[in-house]
């Protein structure tokens, strides 16, 4: 919605983030959601067209398509419009009817395809009379926009499919305006590449539109041109003459020089740094390609040189390069913000805020879900510039009070509150202060453990710990927002996503922290609160912040995990020392025998489960290194959150980061995919993700609000290939809905690193939870199960 909101002068690197005293009076215009939000009065939003309309509309393209092509002298080409000339891709519908059509064409042509009969002119004008193409092209373009768009409802796709005339290209553009609050004259460099998501996603809609060949729209729509053909082709397209038969040669010369090239199936195993290869077999170039040589039989020798595709580009661009960035776009752009801010569905002057800020407004609800996704990487980056497997107790102040919130960056403030309640609030002797000593710990452990401290988990398995986690710096950020700036929920919310949840720069007075910190249940608000009073007058931190490419430096070196840590843990040595910690008036509350015996249960349940992930990453970690040569070989870090286990136990998805082998200190994140039991092996596999903002789809994940991450070109199991509800059935409320649950669960993490001197809330809670068990006689006889225990957990949601 259009409205002013307060923010600094700039957001320029240069704002200085060190000043303490409210929020600086310059004000900047945020037109997030002019074409989705309407303040929970969804029924005042633009109509969604009855399906005889929206074919009545989408007609109009294909009856222009009808007139412009060269049909008598091309019949053939009326059955490639009937079966694949769908009118949705990244150009305009007209190119995309021709495109696709042309495209089909070919492809039919190069596999030596041949129809029942030859089209006479008059069977091939009937035959586009009669066609479903438009009914097929607004299935597709639905099932585009919901799998594009991961927190877009159905209803708010139509809308933009409306608003923009069933124009794809133009819908895109329109949600990354609700999005960004902008149309940025950069987006038609920034769409492609993206790892494969858009392929994909087209891909997906082209099988929904039963396209008979999805893979050759997807493709032809996301593969590169060269700029000379590609500009002269569109601009033929775009025309309003009769095309001819010598136009349409010119689309089929266009679509023969797609890149990359249609890949080979080839298959690698070899690494240069295998030190039981040969260099003359596998190794690198001084252009920095790699050579590999081997022998194919017959006394032949195949020399292959694998090198970044860049070198091979050259003047070549996207359709979406030369589409989203035109007068025509920009002025249909400008068109249907003017329709929306000034049309009769659109309400002239706003209410009062407080009117309308319980409504279940779906552009906010789409808006706080897509912010948590954000605070997501946040974490994960965070994860990997921290010595986890090292320090083990990090990721525990990380779960428990690692908020993202504070005067530096997200990253930056993940980092040092996590160091900071690690100091100031170590964890400690968890077996000593159950008082169980006569309890037989698992074997693992030392001869007499029992009067050791629990060995700390060094990863994540249960992905609701960062849900949780996430949702209450969200929580935390939007308290600040509206205590310290006097924002509404939805100015706060539209101002954290135009600042990438950064509010160092809002100046906002220090001593909201602490109201801020007890809205996101940071287990020690108070001290909290008073430790970033102090911290944004550190000269030290006001300098902390990562470069551009993420990586932290001190006088120009790049610091290691363990630099980082070091250099922030005696820098924060002055916050701890010294202070005295409030005095707890009564006795901490202990733990029931059956409570007390879990934590250690679920402490080695942990401790096995990554063990047994960690033998399975090693391996599919191993084959990937060995199927892409060319790049480094990488070992496993950390594991940080794993799907639950489905189908009967046999299938998990997992993030872990992992190590560059060549010695360079940045992490990547990886997506496992892990098949065990009956299953066979050889499913197993694991791919990066390089860039956690542009992520895949995953059904198998979504439906129980999993927070691992995919990658984007898919081909997991759950991806768009099918099975992922494209319908968006599911919707965004079902999605709000899972982050509430992870807040009233006992979740493994609650057990792992219960603190017996201070989480009376949680000792609570958990013989409350034991005793209900107790009385139910649900566990007579044997031990509490994992699954048990998570499943009925939700019958104390009331301790958090």
């Amino acid at each position: 919605m259009s409205h002013y909101i307060h923010t600094p002068d700039s957001f320029s690197p240069s704002s200085d983030r060190s000043g303490g005293g409210g929020l600086m009076s310059a004000s900047i215009r945020c037109d997030l959601g002019v074409f989705s939000c309407f303040h929970g009065k969804e029924d005042k939003g633009p109509p969604t067209d009855s399906f005889r309309k929206i074919k009545s509309r989408m007609e109009v393209y294909y009856d222009e398509a009808r007139v412009r092509l060269p049909l008598q002298a091309m019949p053939e080409l009326a059955d490639c419009v009937s079966a694949g000339g769908l009118c949705f891709g990244l150009a305009d519908p007209l190119s995309n009817i021709v495109l696709n059509a042309v495209g089909l064409l070919v492809h039919r042509e190069l596999v030596g395809y041949k129809p029942p009969h030859r089209f006479s002119w008059a069977e091939a004008t009937t035959s586009m009379e009669a066609t479903q193409m438009p009914g097929k092209s607004y299935s597709g373009q639905l099932a585009f926009m919901i799998g594009y768009f991961r927190h877009l409802s159905r209803i708010q796709a139509k809308r933009y499919l409306h608003i923009a005339s069933y124009d794809l290209a133009l819908a895109i553009n329109l949600v990354h305006h609700d999005h960004q609050g902008c149309f940025p004259s950069s987006q038609q460099h920034s769409f492609l590449p993206d790892g494969g998501k858009t392929k994909n996603a087209l891909r997906a809609a082209a099988i929904r539109a039963e396209h008979p060949e999805p893979n050759v729209l997807a493709r032809l729509m996301t593969a590169q041109y060269p700029l000379d053909m590609l500009t002269a082709v569109l601009t033929k397209l775009q025309g309003t003459e009769t095309l001819t038969v010598k136009d349409l040669y010119e689309v089929k010369k266009l679509l023969s020089n797609q890149w990359p090239p249609t890949q080979v199936n080839m298959n690698f195993w070899c690494h240069p740094r295998d030190n039981n290869i040969s260099l003359n077999f596998c190794h690198y170039s001084g252009n920095g390609s790699l050579q590999i040589s081997t022998g194919i039989g017959e006394d032949r020798v195949a020399q292959i040189t694998v090198m970044d595709q860049s070198h091979f580009t050259g003047n070549r661009c996207y359709i979406s390069q030369l589409n989203f960035g035109n007068e025509d776009m920009e002025a249909n752009l400008s068109k249907c913000l003017a329709v929306a801010t000034a049309g009769s569905w659109r309400q002239r002057e706003e209410p009062a805020w407080d009117d309308f800020e319980s409504l279940p407004c779906e552009h906010i609800l789409s808006l706080k879900l897509r912010l948590l996704d954000t605070i997501h990487a946040f974490y994960t980056n965070a994860l990997a510039r921290l010595p986890i497997h090292r320090e083990p107790q990090i990721l525990r102040a990380i779960l428990v009070a690692g908020h993202c919130y504070g005067p530096l960056d997200p990253v930056s403030n993940i980092i040092v509150n996590s160091c900071w309640y690690d100091m100031a609030f170590p964890l400690g002797n968890q077996v000593q202060d159950l008082d169980l000593p006569h309890l037989e710990l698992p074997g693992w452990f030392d001869e007499g453990a029992s009067l050791n401290s629990l060995k700390l988990p060094k990863g994540i398995l249960d992905t609701r710990s960062m849900s949780r986690l996430e949702s209450r710096s969200l929580d935390g950020l939007v308290a600040a927002l509206r205590n310290g700036a006097s924002m509404s929920l939805h100015q706060a919310l539209e101002f954290l996503s135009t600042s990438n949840c950064d509010i160092s720069r809002a100046l906002l007075h220090p001593s909201i922290f602490s109201d801020a910190a007890k809205v996101a249940k940071h287990p020690q608000y108070v001290e909290f609160g008073s430790f970033l009073c102090d911290l944004h007058r550190n000269e030290f931190f006001n300098k902390l912040k990562p470069s551009h490419d993420g990586v932290y430096r001190m006088d120009n070196v790049t610091l290691s995990q363990e630099a980082l840590y070091r250099n922030v843990s005696d820098h924060l040595l002055t916050f701890v020392h010294g202070r005295s910690p409030p005095k707890d008036e009564a006795p901490p509350c202990k733990l029931i025998v059956p409570a007390a015996k879990n934590v250690v249960r679920k402490n080695s349940f942990v401790w096995e489960m990554l063990a047994f992930l960690s033998n399975k990453i090693d391996v599919v970690l191993h084959e990937y290194s060995y199927k892409h040569p060319w790049e480094p070989a990488f070992h496993l870090d950390v594991i940080c959150g794993v799907n639950e286990p489905s189908l009967c136990g046999s299938l998990y998805h997992v993030n872990f980061l992992a190590c560059p082998e060549d010695g360079t200190y940045k992490r990547t994140l990886f997506f496992a995919e892990l098949w065990v039991g009956s299953m066979p092996e050889k499913l197993s596999s694991c791919s990066p993700v390089y860039n956690i903002d542009c992520t895949g789809r995953c059904s198998f994940c979504e439906k129980n609000g999993s927070k691992v991450v995919h990658p984007p070109s898919g081909g997991h199991f759950g991806d768009l290939d099918g099975s992922l509800d494209t319908d968006g059935s599911h919707g965004l409320l079902g999605s709000e809905e899972y982050r509430f649950k992870s807040e009233g669960l006992l979740l493994d993490t609650d057990y792992v690193y219960f603190d017996p001197a201070r989480d009376d809330e949680l000792a609570e809670a958990l013989n409350r939870f034991h005793s209900h068990l107790k009385k139910k006689n649900s566990t007579k006889g044997r031990d509490v199960p994992w699954l048990f225990i998570k499943k009925d957990a939700a019958l104390e949601p009331g301790w958090a």
